[in-house]
């Protein structure tokens, strides 16, 4: 209990630490995210885009990464020093928070000192910090979202598909778990070595040697601290959110137009106030990344009349600043909400509504489409022979009780199989029949083709001219 009152303690300090400077800080990181929002992350996939389309690369999938290596190298050289560039630009974006929260808390913030010091220890970078840098940011890469949340982290993430393929096999799994215990561990004993290098100068060796040394006996401590930080602020934006949407229920039982009025207005309050929450946990956790122990002492404030006039400035600029989100996300509101009265698409997951059939199955299609739904969402796969047929799992096994999947099997001997599942029992389908069903009672339907390393080169192809074929 000692404990947790210690990281009370520390909320509340830095709570009040922020209040003393608020105009400034707030300035600081929602100038920054902004930047990055408007500017960086367009930027980046525009780039994207145009190196994937002038190497001819359609997509990027486990099932085509050694494909892009081999026939496309000029395309993959390009995509990895597109990456490069990213941590470059991360170890700025860090930079450059952590110069400016330190100015800050010395009264001693200017945007163009905090710009160029953060330029020099970008181009000051060695080699070898380099390469530490892109390892460092590989390990806090799977916790963007949990500790160091940044726009443009948020982004740099591992793709869901080499996720979802390393867990297809129980071995895989664990392997993903252990690394990430691994990770996570390492992310925790290196937690000061990029403040260390940037505000103390140390180097790379030093920094991580001093960053080990400060984090021996405080991994749990500091593991509680985050999740006591993730809770404090996790029940007010819980308390805030429940509290905005009482007030709008309210608010709908007046006549037209107030109801929306209210409901545009509402929405932006629940905007302002989550970035106003994200600012605030980021900066805690940023100031969690300077250990006393090296940063010593509290901030010091002087109260001379020049930084006072400079305060008030920087509070006027932010005010304006907070006064333009708020108008861009209100007329956002107004467009979304005053226009959105069209009704939302109803679509049916594989088929099927409430368990009324086997999922990916024609008598299930059947008795959805009493339900009228707008669209229909299935699944396929490619078969042996280089057909389809409906199925959403990488194995039979699940609903037809064959060990097998479906790239192992002809399309006739698949569609011989029984499925069974919510108590019903049908055959599986091919997805000509299923198309055709479709068509006869004028289905519309969503096709998502499911990949694996087993598909044929031309699969889309195959895919396409069966389509175009059955339909025109």
């Amino acid at each position: 209990m000692q404990q947790i009152r210690s990281d009370l303690q520390f909320i509340d300090h830095y709570i009040n630490v922020f209040k003393r400077s608020w105009g400034s800080y707030l300035f600081f990181f929602l100038g920054i995210n902004l930047f990055i929002e408007a500017i960086i992350i367009p930027i980046f996939t525009f780039l994207t885009s145009w190196i994937l389309k002038l190497s001819h690369i359609p997509y990027v999938s486990y099932t085509n990464i050694l494909e892009i290596i081999t026939h496309h190298p000029v395309g993959s050289l390009a995509l990895i020093l597109e990456l490069v560039l990213i941590v470059g630009v991360i170890f700025f974006q860090f930079t450059f928070l952590l110069t400016g929260i330190t100015n800050i808390s010395r009264d001693n913030f200017s945007l163009k000192e905090v710009w160029f010091a953060s330029w020099r220890r970008l181009i000051q970078l060695r080699p070898t910090s380099v390469l530490f840098f892109i390892g460092y940011f590989i390990l806090i890469i799977p916790f963007a979202n949990l500790i160091f949340k940044t726009p443009l982290l948020n982004k740099a993430k591992i793709p869901a598909f080499i996720i979802d393929f390393l867990l297809t096999k129980w071995q895989f799994t664990l392997l993903l778990a252990i690394a990430y215990l691994i990770i996570f561990y390492l992310g925790l004993r290196l937690l000061y070595t990029l403040p260390l290098m940037i505000i103390q100068n140390y180097h790379t060796r030093e920094a991580v040697s001093k960053s080990f040394s400060l984090t021996r006996h405080q991994n749990l401590a500091n593991l509680r601290r985050m999740l006591v930080i993730s809770i404090y602020f996790g029940i007010i934006s819980a308390v805030g959110y429940l509290l905005i949407i009482f007030l709008q229920a309210g608010f709908d039982k007046f006549p037209k137009p107030f109801d929306l009025i209210m409901a545009i207005i509402m929405l932006a309050i629940i905007q302002i106030f989550s970035t106003f929450i994200a600012t605030l946990v980021s900066f805690l956790l940023l100031q969690m990344t300077l250990p006393t122990e090296v940063f010593k002492g509290h901030p010091t404030f002087y109260h001379t009349n020049r930084i006072n006039q400079r305060k008030k400035k920087i509070r006027v600029t932010t005010i304006v600043l907070i006064s333009f989100i708020a108008l861009l996300s209100l007329t956002n509101n107004y467009f979304y909400l005053h226009n959105n009265d069209t009704p939302p698409l109803r679509i049916s997951h594989r088929g099927v509504d409430d368990g009324n059939g086997v999922q990916n199955t024609i008598p299930a299609m059947a008795a959805t489409i009493k339900e009228h739904p707008d669209f229909i969402e299935m699944d396929i796969h490619e078969t042996k022979d280089h057909q389809f047929v409906v199925m959403h799992d990488k194995n039979l096994k699940n609903l037809t009780g064959i060990n097998k999947a479906p790239y192992q099997l002809t399309l006739a001997q698949i569609t011989k199989l029984i499925a069974h599942e919510n108590g019903h029992s049908a055959h599986v389908v091919s997805f000509d029949d299923y198309l055709a069903y479709a068509n006869k009672h004028h289905q519309k339907l969503l096709i998502e083709i499911k990949t694996t390393p087993h598909d044929s080169k031309n699969m889309i192809d195959i895919f396409l001219k069966k389509l175009t074929k059955k339909i025109f």
